[in-house]
């Protein structure tokens, strides 16, 4: 929270072995470090969980910052795929990614 007001969201699905991750952060508050942050804590969370063997993350590719942060939290790009998505009328394609347990 900043300033008694939402700033983002974060969730998973968690589905066999894995859970897929979302996130998204209010514009104003982008560049900030807090989805890093975020994620970050919410990983050590999950993880937790024996379980729990993969993370995912899927991507919009025009969303340099969303990839660049799954990147930047050690996940590993494992296909791209074209014009899968559709998004606000439009055909969007998505970049995935996993993150294994060590």
């Amino acid at each position: 929270l900043h300033s008694g007001e939402m700033i983002g969201r974060l969730g998973c699905l968690i589905q066999d072995i894995g859970a897929r991750l979302w996130y998204v952060v209010e514009t104003a508050e982008q560049g900030k470090g807090y989805a890093t942050e975020a994620v970050r804590a919410f990983i050590r969370e999950l993880w937790k969980d024996p379980s729990i063997r993969q993370l995912e993350i899927e991507c919009d590719p025009r969303n340099t910052a969303s990839w660049r942060l799954a990147e930047r939290l050690g996940f590993g790009l494992v296909r791209e795929i074209e014009s899968t998505i559709l998004s606000k009328g439009e055909m969007c394609s998505s970049r995935e990614y996993v993150l294994m347990r060590a």
